[in-house]
């Protein structure tokens, strides 16, 4: 069977097949940077990061707020959304895949369509292994909006849901534990997403919905949401059951959707 791993849709055009995918960490992250247009930036010393971590903090910047950051092992990577009317958006480095000619960087997007009009610009610094790879940067390819995740659910095996009418949206929502109405959907326009991870035996496990596109699986056009089960390491768990799930929303299709889970 051929399917379209998340590494080669990053990767895609490169018959190179040492192809890695690569742990990052969140450094910091937020709603508003003084850095108002969108940008990304790949910073490899400490006197680029100093430079950007200033620009970056604008009038609050102190000498001594800088993170620090071991520049012999990591390397940073800076993603700006740009100026924003709706608090709640969120840019995020999604995945980081590596072959034996570049390093490819997957940014993320979470638009909140429905949230309060408040003035922002959201940003994340990640720190990713140090490499001499050219860094290459891929944007989100088929737009969607997160509407609810969790780590608490009814739902204690592994699922995926496609949800397409009111009905299947009030089961599917009835499955969390959220107590709140489900948000609404226009489904003669949209449809629902659904990924659930199934019980977990601690709280180190979260699972989202990290990228959609229209890919060719089988010789065949299909919707591919690629989900990521994130599983912190073993010293750093409670052992606190717990069944992550995540909803998005997307622009209805008449595709068949294949889901492909990417763990790290």
């Amino acid at each position: 069977m051929k399917f379209t791993t998340a590494a080669s849709l990053l990767l895609a055009g490169t018959a190179c097949a040492n192809t890695q995918i690569l742990s990052h960490r969140v450094v910091e992250e937020g709603q508003f940077s003084a850095i108002s247009g969108r940008r990304y930036e790949v910073v490899e010393n400490q006197q680029e990061w100093t430079a950007l971590w200033f620009e970056h903090r604008g009038l609050e910047a102190e000498r001594n707020d800088v993170p620090k950051i071991d520049f012999d092992k990591e390397m940073v990577v800076a993603t700006f959304m740009g100026s924003q009317t709706t608090y709640g958006n969120r840019i995020y480095l999604d995945l980081v895949a590596t072959d034996d000619t570049k390093c490819a960087v997957k940014v993320g997007e979470e638009i909140i369509q429905r949230g309060a009009r408040v003035y922002c610009a959201p940003f994340q610094f990640s720190a990713i292994s140090r490499t001499d790879l050219p860094v290459r940067f891929l944007d989100q390819e088929h737009p969607f909006e997160s509407l609810d995740s969790g780590l608490d659910s009814h739902q204690s095996k592994p699922a995926e849901f496609v949800v397409r009418d009111d009905k299947e949206w009030s089961e599917a929502w009835g499955l969390t534990l959220n107590k709140s109405l489900a948000p609404y959907v226009d489904f003669e326009t949209e449809m629902v997403l659904a990924v659930f991870l199934g019980e977990q035996p601690s709280n180190g496990h979260s699972v989202r919905i990290a990228d959609l596109s229209e890919t060719e699986v089988e010789n065949a056009s299909m919707l591919v949401p690629i989900f990521i089960h994130h599983h912190t390491p073993d010293k750093a768990r409670l052992p606190i059951v717990t069944s992550p799930y995540h909803f998005v929303v997307t622009p209805a299709s008449d595709l068949p959707v294949r889901f492909q889970r990417v763990e790290f």
